[in-house]
Formats: structure tokens, C-alpha cells, sequence
């Protein structure tokens, strides 16, 4: 089940790469070359609107993260099975150029679970997920992103097992439309590709660009 996920993104990331390089071709072959002048003194609307774009979004991401190779409780070891995980998530962009933004995703899953490490069975609880990732627009409604990140996790209480954190890889896509007054609502997908163990997320975001 691991190798059919590892597979699906893999034809994720190569469409996005694919598909962004299209995106830069086209546009430098299609658009216009404008003066100063002509931008400043004939031109308003879209080419104002992209001129003068907010640089800044915050995000508040909620979604259920499922984890594959999770299972409920050690003695059942329902590893096929798999689990649920509620999460949520803030989010912070910078766009940098009209269609390039760079951000930080931080999110946390309540919830625990067990999973397989080797021989162990490693107790994952209630971690956090930050990770720094770049966003492409590719077109109109639609982001990709990648990054690397790191997953902690919070100090156990009274358990013997001491808490393990995890480096990782995250990549995704999402929809967003305008609301109103710089305001957005969003849909995405994204996957972690975690050291020991990997993870995706659907959710719903709520955007505002300043």
C-alpha cells in the first residue's frame, strides 16, 4: 500500500514540474512587452491588479491527516486499516514575485496512534508538523508547494518512551477562490514523505491577503 502511494506522488510532483515549466514557456512567448510609460499612463485593471498584489497571506488550515501505516492500540496491531487524524494548521506566505510565494505551514494533529519502527512500536502523540515550503501558482485557482519540515513531538508524561521527532519532505496542491475584501477559501491536498513512516491530509483553508 506504501509503494501505491509513494507512486501517486511521485506522478504529482512530475505533473507540477511539468506543468510549471509549460506555464513559464508559455507566458514569456504570449505576453506583450510594455513600456514604463504605457503601464503607467494607459494601462488598469489586470495589470494594475498584478503591479500592486498584496505580498502578505495567513492561512487557518482544518483537515484530517490519515496516516497508512498507523494502527489503534498495540495489541491489535490493525496496521492495514489505518487512522484518521483531525488536524489543524496556521499558515504564513510571502509572494516574492507575482506567481512565487515562500511561507511556513505549522500543524498540529490531535490525536495519538502507534506505527512500526522495525522491531518497536513507536507511539506517535499529538504532534506538530512545521515545515518551510515554496508555492507556485499554475494558474488562476490553483498552488503547488514543496519543502522540507520537521515533526515533533510533545514530551511523553509518565511513559517510559522518549519523545522521537522526524525530518521530512511535504508536497501538495490546493484550490483557492476569492470571498470578498482579500479574503479566500481554499481546498488541498497535501503529502508528507516522513522518515519512518508517511502521511496525507484533505482540508479546507480560509485565507486573508494583506
Amino acid at each position: 500500500m506504501r509503494k501505491l502511494y509513494d507512486r501517486i506522488m511521485k506522478y504529482i510532483l512530475l505533473f507540477a514540474l511539468v506543468f510549471g515549466v509549460s506555464q513559464n514557456i508559455n507566458s514569456q512567448h504570449h505576453e506583450p512587452v510594455q513600456s514604463v510609460h504605457e503601464n503607467s499612463d494607459e494601462n488598469t485593471g489586470h495589470n494594475e491588479v498584478q503591479h500592486t498584489h498584496n505580498k502578505h497571506i495567513v492561512a487557518f488550515y482544518a483537515a484530517f491527516t490519515h496516516i497508512p501505516g498507523a494502527f489503534y492500540e498495540s495489541e491489535t496491531n490493525e496496521r492495514r486499516s489505518g487512522k484518521f487524524v483531525p488536524t489543524l494548521g496556521l499558515d504564513y506566505y510571502y509572494h516574492f514575485a507575482p506567481k512565487w510565494a515562500t511561507g511556513i505551514m505549522a500543524d498540529f494533529e490531535f490525536d495519538d496512534y502507534y506505527v512500526n519502527r522495525g522491531e518497536e512500536e513507536l507511539i506517535r502523540d499529538n504532534i506538530w508538523v512545521a515545515a518551510l515550503v515554496t508555492k507556485y501558482k499554475a494558474h488562476k485557482y490553483i498552488d503547488f508547494f514543496a519543502g522540507p519540515g520537521y515533526e515533533m513531538e510533545r514530551k511523553k508524561g509518565n511513559t517510559d518512551q522518549e519523545s522521537i521527532s522526524f525530518w521530512l519532505i511535504r508536497a501538495g496542491v490546493e484550490f483557492a477562490v476569492p470571498i470578498e475584501n482579500n479574503w479566500y477559501m481554499g481546498t488541498s491536498f497535501l503529502y508528507d514523505f516522513k522518515e519512518e513512516y508517511h502521511s496525507f491530509s484533505f482540508g479546507v483553508s480560509f485565507y486573508k491577503s494583506f
